[in-house]
């Protein structure tokens, strides 16, 4: 109880600290002659590039997070890269507030007595320095789940017919070593000794046997045929929408979704129309136009990311030897009708 109330009063002090230096700071742009002003400035300068300087971990471990994220399924992955990111912004600014306060106090210290002891400044780094690692080891937590599944799946596909004996073992092997790594973290915030050689011994352990996972990963998949760009054999029904519309000026096409290659037919007759066609699978895309003057925006929410259909064919697929692209199966084909007059007017985006 005694140490959460010695939190409070740290906290209670550096809120009380950034409003006193607030204050010191527009008190002496408005007391300093012009010499110490730009002196003043000048320091404030420094200090305040130092911190932004200091903010470039901080977009290394946001942008490597973002990409272990990005592997996620829609919308799951925007929602938690958006969190994600968020958390890193927050705790680079509560490091940037307290760098800042450290540092121009220690520059002042002659003006300025400051009411925070360097032993608590000394907690606090140490509080955010931890909380930082906790931070960074949220990936790792991610990625456990991520085996976790790798591991459930393989069994699951051994009880189809399918020995995929290496991915047990690769899977073992990571959800080991990550293991080891959330173990390791939790040791060193804890402040408990860690056994290196013992640590040592069973990294080595999952590393040959990941190792030998690969190699035997590499011989189960050799033989096996990868058709890109080909949809798996599944019989759904292919509808199509279209939207007509003038075309009296430079006009934008953004299709998201949409395969890379799209089609442009030249239609004379049309004059000063335009047609456009989407072509999609409805058990797996649902597209939507929207309008405005300049711009037309297709977009296709994707529907039965993986449902017993795909399923099937892809451990059909995988006893044939062979696989597919099955996210072309939540793609739109986009076809454009135009005249040749009013095709320099026509600019076409595929995200």
């Amino acid at each position: 109880m005694k140490k959460t109330n010695d939190k409070v009063n740290i906290i209670n002090k550096f809120v009380e600290e950034i409003l006193n230096v607030t204050k010191q700071i527009f008190n002496n742009l408005f007391v300093f002659n012009t010499k110490e002003l730009i002196k003043f400035i000048v320091e404030l300068l420094i200090i305040i590039a130092f911190i932004y300087i200091l903010k470039i971990p901080f977009d290394l471990i946001k942008d490597i997070g973002n990409s272990a994220f990005d592997f996620l399924f829609t919308p799951v992955d925007k929602i938690i890269i958006i969190l994600w990111s968020l958390i890193i912004e927050v705790a680079y600014l509560i490091f940037a507030v307290v760098v800042f306060i450290y540092l121009f106090n220690k520059s002042y210290e002659k003006e300025k007595k400051s009411k925070i002891k360097k032993e608590e400044y000394e907690e606090v780094f140490t509080d955010l320095y931890r909380g930082f690692i906790i931070i960074v080891s949220l990936p790792l937590v991610l990625t456990l789940i991520l085996l976790v599944t790798l591991f459930l799946v393989s069994l699951y596909l051994l009880s189809q017919g399918l020995p995929y004996y290496s991915f047990i073992i690769v899977s073992i092997s990571l959800i080991g070593l990550n293991l080891l790594g959330i173990y390791k973290i939790y040791q060193y915030l804890n402040r408990k000794r860690i056994k290196k050689n013992y640590i040592k011994r069973v990294s080595t352990i999952f590393i040959v046997t990941l190792v030998l996972g690969i190699a035997l990963l590499i011989f189960e998949i050799s033989g096996t045929r990868f058709y890109h760009n080909s949809i798996p054999n599944i019989d759904y029904e292919i509808k199509n929408q279209t939207l007509e519309t003038n075309i009296n000026e430079t006009i934008k096409i953004t299709c998201r979704n949409c395969y890379d290659n799209y089609d442009i037919i030249y239609d004379n007759s049309l004059n000063n129309k335009i047609v456009i066609e989407v072509v999609y699978y409805d058990e797996f895309v649902q597209p939507l136009f929207r309008t405005s003057q300049k711009e037309i925006i297709i977009s296709g929410e994707k529907l039965n990311l993986f449902n017993e259909s795909i399923q099937a064919t892809l451990i059909n697929d995988l006893k044939k030897k062979e696989l597919h692209d099955y996210t072309l199966l939540h793609k739109q084909r986009l076809s454009i009708w135009i005249s040749e007059g009013n095709f320099n007017n026509l600019k076409v985006s595929i995200d």
